[in-house]
């Protein structure tokens, strides 16, 4: 699975059981990954996270995502699907999405 696909299962998962938020250990944050942590950060300023932020932990840094929720409760988050998969490449662009 891409890393960046399991983040998105993490968090709708922790969405489900009712969390306020979830968080990646600092192994998870290495450079390579700061492209997730943009696209995180972009969802997180189109309203679909409440914040993003980097913590520190007695275990180093944490990536810290709380979830935004409606005024009825509802997560803002409910669904998400792959558009693009191994046997079917899609290329879009972000304002199409």
């Amino acid at each position: 699975m891409h890393p960046l696909s399991s983040r998105f299962l993490t968090i709708s998962q922790a969405l489900r059981a009712g969390r306020p938020s979830v968080s990646f250990s600092g192994s998870q944050l290495s450079k390579r990954n700061s492209r997730h942590r943009q696209i995180l950060n972009t969802l997180a300023r189109e309203g679909f996270f409440a914040s993003v932020t980097l913590q520190k932990t007695s275990a180093g840094l944490a990536l810290v995502v709380r979830f935004s929720y409606t005024p009825q409760g509802l997560p803002v988050l409910r669904r998400r699907y792959a558009v693009s998969t191994p046997g079917r490449r899609i290329y879009l662009s972000s304002a199409s999405l």
